[in-house]
């Protein structure tokens, strides 16, 4: 909490090197109170984008899921749309995103994100829900509904 309330005001520089001695679930945790949240696409950006997949990485090692949509919801769409597309690929994300979005209530946050993604990414969540959990298709709203 101490550092989400410091974040917004350290130069890229000193933000550059702080992210070097952070790991990504401290990473994920900050972000989640940072208080200038308009400061995340900075910091994604000094991250880069192998760091960014790793954060996805560790939210699904970790269950901070919430944490990381977080972040998502406050970066860029093209930036979105490239992490999204990344993890809708691979079923292990996939799972635990499903199961925390169940768990934690975040359904709402998860299908908005999907708005950004393209056809194939959006086709190939819905067909993991109802492949892997025809019981939670309802939760798709009109998404559960496409042919």
């Amino acid at each position: 909490v101490t550092m989400g309330r410091f974040v917004g005001h350290l130069s890229d520089a000193a933000t550059a090197a702080a992210l070097e001695a952070t790991d990504d679930r401290a990473l994920l945790r900050t972000g989640y109170v940072l208080e200038q949240k308009s400061r995340l696409e900075q910091v994604a950006e000094l991250l880069g984008p192998e760091r960014l997949e790793g954060v996805i990485d560790t939210a699904r090692a970790n269950d901070l899921w919430p944490e990381a949509l977080d972040l998502l919801a406050h970066l860029n769409t093209d930036r979105q749309r490239r992490l999204i597309e990344q993890a809708v690929r691979r079923d292990a994300v996939l799972e635990s995103l499903v199961q925390a979005a169940e768990r934690h209530g975040m359904w709402d946050e998860v299908l908005g994100l999907q708005s950004v993604t393209g056809e194939a990414s959006r086709e190939r969540f819905i067909r993991f829900v109802r492949e892997r959990h025809p019981e939670l298709v309802g939760r798709l709203g009109p998404l559960g509904r496409r042919a």
